[in-house]
């Protein structure tokens, strides 16, 4: 399974009109995960009435890792041989990064 990891800018773009972003949301074989950090920077800024709540609504169907789960990423991924991403960006099982 792949982990998509949504930076400020996603969480972002995934609040306007008919964003097509928002199909990351229906994808069956992914994980979608973000930080609090991210949650914050997008959160400051929303300018739209109602955007606040459609953050909200969206962050429940996402993983909110901590700092602690990326620094577990960079130690796996130091190990590793081939690295096809620098080794301290969240990582998927297949060495893929979407953000």
């Amino acid at each position: 399974m792949d982990r998509v990891f949504l930076d400020a800018n996603l969480l972002s773009a995934a609040l306007r009109p008919k964003a097509g972003l928002l199909r990351l949301w229906t994808l069956a074989n992914a994980t979608l995960i973000t930080s609090d950090h991210a949650i914050e920077e997008a959160r400051r800024n929303l300018d739209v009435p109602g955007q606040r709540a459609r953050l909200t609504r969206l962050l429940r169907k996402v993983e909110v890792v901590g700092f602690h789960h990326f620094t577990s990423l960079c130690r796996a991924a130091s190990t590793s041989r081939r690295r096809t991403v620098p080794s301290y960006w969240p990582r998927s099982t297949q060495g893929r990064l979407i953000s």
